[in-house]
C-alpha cells in the first residue's frame, strides 16, 4: 500500500509541477513572460599609436565592463591585439539593457615590451573618449540593439 501511494503521489506531483511550469511561461494581460537576459552586441574598433602618431603593433586590447558603474569591478570580457597599422576590432554581446558609454572600458596592455616599437605605458580608454554609434534596432524584448565603438589612443612610452 506504501509503494502504491507513493507512485500515485509522484504521478500527481509531477502532472502539477508540469501544468504550473506551462502556465509561467503565458502570456498574461498582455504582457509576455520570457526567460532570458537583454543582450546588446557592439563592435569596438580603434586605433592605437605612440604620441608621435606612429603606429603601435601587439598592444592588448580587452574590453572591460563596469557592472557598479563606479569603477569599482570591471569584468574583462573579450580582446585582440593591434596590427601593424595599430588598427584592432573586437566583436561583443553584451548581456543587459542599459549599455552606455559609462559601462564600457578599453583597456589596453603592452605585452611584447620592446618587441614592436617599444615599451609603452599601459592605458585605458573610457567615456568621453568613446565614440558609441548606434546601428541597429533590437527586438523590442531581449535584443537590445546594436551599436559600432570607436576607441583610439596615442599611448605614452614606459619612463
Amino acid at each position: 500500500m506504501n509503494a502504491k501511494f507513493r507512485n500515485w503521489y509522484r504521478a500527481l506531483s509531477a502532472m502539477l509541477l508540469t501544468m504550473l511550469g506551462f502556465s509561467s511561461c503565458d502570456n498574461v494581460m498582455g504582457n509576455e513572460y520570457l526567460y532570458g537576459c537583454p543582450t546588446t552586441t557592439f563592435q569596438v574598433k580603434g586605433c592605437i599609436t605612440a604620441e608621435d602618431g606612429t603606429p603601435i603593433e601587439g598592444i592588448k586590447a580587452v574590453v572591460g565592463i563596469d557592472y557598479n558603474k563606479d569603477g569599482s569591478s570591471i569584468y574583462h570580457e573579450d580582446s585582440a591585439y593591434t596590427d601593424r597599422q595599430g588598427n584592432y576590432t573586437i566583436d561583443h554581446q553584451y548581456s543587459g539593457e542599459d549599455f552606455d558609454n559609462k559601462l564600457l572600458k578599453i583597456l589596453l596592455e603592452d605585452v611584447d615590451g620592446e618587441a614592436k616599437g617599444g615599451s609603452f605605458a599601459n592605458d585605458t580608454i573610457k567615456g568621453d573618449e568613446l565614440t558609441i554609434e548606434k546601428t541597429g534596432d533590437g527586438d523590442g524584448r531581449w535584443i537590445v540593439g546594436s551599436y559600432a565603438v570607436t576607441a583610439n589612443k596615442k599611448l605614452k612610452k614606459k619612463q
